[in-house]
């Protein structure tokens, strides 16, 4: 009986794994033409890991673009910034399909959008239609592929998250055709010292040894067992690459098997939006930022919370005993099963008291990643609320120059290679100004020769200057009174002959907020790509050719609050 009951369990379990399969192969391509990719799903990005695959279109826009499968338009989503032009098709099935920087939307779809945009006054905009609203067909055209939001270039950004938690997933699980025969690269191995007092090779710092070999079994350019004194960390530089292509993605999985024991695999099957800032925690940031390595550690912090880890030993770290040696495994993977091996030998090594060549500096504080951490001085002050750190570090405020500018100084704030997982507080002593300039005053982010990266804005209140920011780095303050540029590219012949305009549109600091267009006081559509400082329009719909006068007016504001009015009269 007992049998029996096991028995059917098993034959449930076979069968429900047999629908999972065959809806996860219901999905066609979402273009009609090889699956060539730029981007795979899980490679580092800036700040977050990939959600989705980036699909080549051939170097040009205007593909067509397939619904993956029936369901229908759940959102739409239009930004200068981001995904550009997207749309989402949520299908009965459980998943939801996202298609990303296109250039325009089937005729139902753009009618609606458009309507919505005229309602609201706005070209940016997120809308959720109901189910019966926007209904589409697997194989249906719904869109064309272009190049609008952050894109680097013509593709579509293509992704299949689930309905109901959001959590996006991997798209090369389903039965997308993309030609994959080469095994992930291993270029270097990272052995890190964890605690005060851990050491590799007698130092206390990470080693890095490069391989001589990169690809399917891998070998070490050094021989020997690598000596390690109390507890350590491992990581590995390693990159993947499609047939016949030399876009960079990433791998799939990690695996650290020691004495052939399973220690710690990653694997990236499904992420996580809320918790995309820690990839920052997963990768050897400081490698990153000053050398783009991906660099992934076998390691994690204590506030990182990444649902790519399936197997973790003691959250990475190890300890190899005095005189102990330990054969060790590393293996990156791709999703299609390609593979490559790293192998090498730890030996435990005597741990030694380290002694402090220079003293610490006392200007340093000892900030807990799980506490309110606070930094005061005369000009500058720090305030970072619990977990935005993913490890306790030290932290302080520099003074680089005093008098960088007519509006103060310049202030190192933290350290620019320890990640933030979201926003802490930075405040800039005010100089005295007229009241009619302290709005004006904004926040600069700058790179440590001083060059500016961008303006961060901020808020002016009682003698300060307030700013919200993801990156310790340098900052200082600047004033920005200069109203953005509006350059017509168009005669006024031409955009009343045609109702049709095309701008240049620039600003020289606090970027471009806000932007309007009009047609003899009638609100127009206008679009922007910011990308190549470009705003266009077509109010051809409304043009009144008895009218006795016709006046295009475009009003432009930064983020300072300062207003460029254009307008053209016929």
């Amino acid at each position: 009986m007992r049998r029996t009951v096991l028995g059917l369990i098993l034959i449930c379990v076979l069968i429900g794994a047999r629908v999972i399969e065959r809806e996860r192969t219901d999905f066609r391509s979402p273009l009609d033409i090889p699956l060539n990719l730029s981007g795979n799903f899980g490679e580092f990005r800036s700040n977050h890991f990939h959600t989705g695959i980036d699909i080549k279109t051939q170097g040009r826009t205007g593909l067509d673009v397939f619904a993956c499968a029936d369901g229908y338009v759940s959102r739409i989503k239009i930004s200068p910034y981001g995904y550009g032009n997207a749309l989402y098709i949520t299908h009965p099935n459980g998943y939801t399909t996202v298609y990303a920087h296109l250039e325009s939307l089937k005729p139902e779809i753009e009618a609606f959008l458009k309507a919505a945009q005229y309602e609201f006054e706005s070209f940016e905009i997120d809308l959720h239609p109901g189910e019966y609203q926007l209904p589409v067909k697997k194989g249906e055209v719904i869109a064309q592929s272009g190049n609008s939001g952050s894109s680097g270039g013509p593709h579509l950004h293509f992704e299949i998250r689930e309905t109901d938690t959001e959590f996006p997933v991997n798209p090369l699980l389903w039965n997308f055709e993309v030609a994959d025969t080469r095994a992930p690269l291993i270029y270097e191995l990272s052995v890190y010292p964890e605690g005060e007092h851990a050491a590799v090779q007698g130092a206390y710092g990470p080693l890095r040894i490069s391989t001589r070999k990169t690809s399917g079994k891998c070998q070490l350019q050094y021989e020997g067992p690598i000596k390690v004194a109390g507890e350590v960390s491992l990581g590995i530089h390693t990159l993947d690459f499609l047939n016949n292509n030399a876009n960079k993605c990433g791998i799939f999985e990690m695996e650290v098997r020691m004495n052939d024991s399973l220690h710690y695999l990653q694997r990236m099957d499904q992420l996580d939006f809320a918790k995309g800032r820690m990839m920052n925690a997963h990768l050897d940031y400081s490698a990153y930022k000053q050398d783009r390595k991906s660099i992934h550690r076998a390691l994690q912090l204590p506030a990182n919370r990444l649902p790519i880890y399936k197997t973790i030993q003691g959250a990475g770290r190890l300890i190899v005993e005095e005189g102990e040696r330990v054969e060790v495994e590393m293996i990156a993977r791709d999703v299609h099963g390609n593979e490559s091996s790293l192998h090498f030998e730890l030996l435990g090594d005597k741990v030694t008291t380290k002694t402090e060549e220079t003293p610490r500096d006392s200007t340093l504080k000892h900030f807990k990643y799980n506490q309110v951490n606070a930094l005061r001085t005369p000009n500058c002050n720090l305030f970072v609320p619990e977990n935005r750190l993913y490890e306790d570090a030290w932290m302080n405020i520099e003074e680089t120059d005093s008098a960088y500018n007519e509006f103060g100084g310049r202030y190192k704030v933290g350290s620019e290679l320890v990640p933030l997982d979201d926003y802490v507080l930075i405040k800039l002593k005010a100089p005295k100004l007229d009241s009619s300039l302290r709005s004006k005053l904004t926040v600069i982010s700058s790179n440590k020769q001083g060059r500016r990266v961008r303006a961060i804005g901020g808020e002016e209140k009682m003698d300060w200057v307030s700013v919200r920011h993801k990156y310790f780095g340098y900052f200082h303050l600047d004033i920005d009174t200069t109203a953005p540029k509006i350059q017509a590219l168009d005669s006024s012949k031409e955009v009343f002959s045609k109702g049709k305009f095309n701008l240049r549109v620039t600003d020289d600091l606090s970027g471009i907020q806000k932007f309007n267009a009009y047609y003899n006081g009638k609100w127009v559509l206008m679009k922007y790509d910011p990308k190549r400082n470009y705003m266009w329009g077509d109010f051809e719909e409304f043009l009144d050719t008895d009218a006795d006068q016709h006046e295009l007016k475009v009003v432009v504001e930064d983020e300072r609050g300062n207003v460029a009015v254009w307008s053209s009269l016929e």
